[in-house]
């Protein structure tokens, strides 16, 4: 019914936009500029704390190139993504929820800049709808119970660390969109989609030149990744990783190989490698002396 509200950074403007215990309904049209109910584009900063976004024609919120705050609010009835934050300093959002929306999820792409735990939210999943890249010296926590789902342009980059720390009975997921096994019909098509391998990038540890590329797995699982698009060429790569552990995990349904290393200190232990496409090897290793 009306455009939102468009919160503009460009050039040396500020665009900040603060919004404590409110509510936004039934924005986003098409000619407004912020085309969600609220847009901030570019902001020098910003934070939706305590507040509702509902009955959007398209996304609840959207952030690009910009940091923002998102915590105990509510995104319920949107037409398209709960929040699609496009391209922005990937933070914690704790204590939100998502019900109802065109997709069930905070689309994420953009940059960890500072240590920090991923949200552990059951009810808004997280989709990645391009690359998440964690920094050198940054250390990425993903706790159990996590779900991860990814659109075929999303991939973890980890010059960093990624810790992942599942559970035997809350294992950390990785995988498809398309996957309803795990998380339920996140992207809300019912039957119309199932996952294929090959459906997202998958994770790859970069140790090359000064970095890090850590990447320790435990009680994780890791589905349908290794697209031609991703640099993993796998679900999860590891090439000159300081560090690499992958325990008590699964790696399945990938278009290629399962599990990749290169030149690094690799520890496998009680996992399982199924469904995997590449026909010669289930895990390819190649380890310099």
């Amino acid at each position: 019914d009306w455009g939102g509200i468009y919160l503009n950074g460009t050039s040396d403007n500020d665009g900040i936009g603060e919004f404590d215990f409110c509510v936004i309904s039934f924005g986003g049209n098409t000619s407004g500029m912020a085309v969600s109910n609220v847009c901030f584009f570019q902001s020098n900063s910003g934070h939706f704390i305590n507040s509702g976004s509902e009955y959007s024609y398209s996304t609840g919120l959207s952030a690009a190139d910009c940091p923002v705050d998102i915590s105990n609010s509510g995104f319920a009835n949107n037409d398209d993504f709960a929040a699609f934050l496009d391209s922005v300093t990937i933070k914690s959002y704790p204590g939100n929820s998502a019900f109802d929306n065109g997709v069930n999820a905070f689309g994420i792409s953009g940059t960890v800049t500072e240590n920090m735990t991923w949200t552990d939210t059951s009810s808004v999943i997280t989709s990645l709808v391009g690359t998440v890249t964690v920094n050198d010296d940054i250390v990425c926590t993903i706790p159990a119970g996590t779900i991860i789902k990814s659109y075929d342009d999303g991939q973890f980059s980890v010059k960093g660390t990624l810790d992942v720390n599942g559970t035997e009975v809350n294992p950390v997921i990785f995988t498809s969109m398309q996957d309803d096994d795990w998380g339920g019909d996140t992207n809300n098509d019912s039957t119309a989609t199932s996952p294929e391998p090959g459906d997202w990038g998958g994770i790859y540890l970069n140790g090359t030149s000064d970095n890090d590329g850590i990447g320790e797995f435990i009680h994780c699982i890791i589905r349908y990744a290794g697209n031609s698009s991703g640099d993993a060429n796998a679900n999860i790569s590891f090439n000159q990783s300081n560090s690499a552990s992958f325990e008590y995990s699964i790696c399945e349904y990938s278009a290629m190989h399962g599990l990749k290393a290169l030149d690094s200190p690799l520890y496998i232990d009680n996992s399982d490698f199924d469904n995997n496409e590449d026909e010669e090897h289930i895990i390819a290793i190649n380890f310099q002396r």
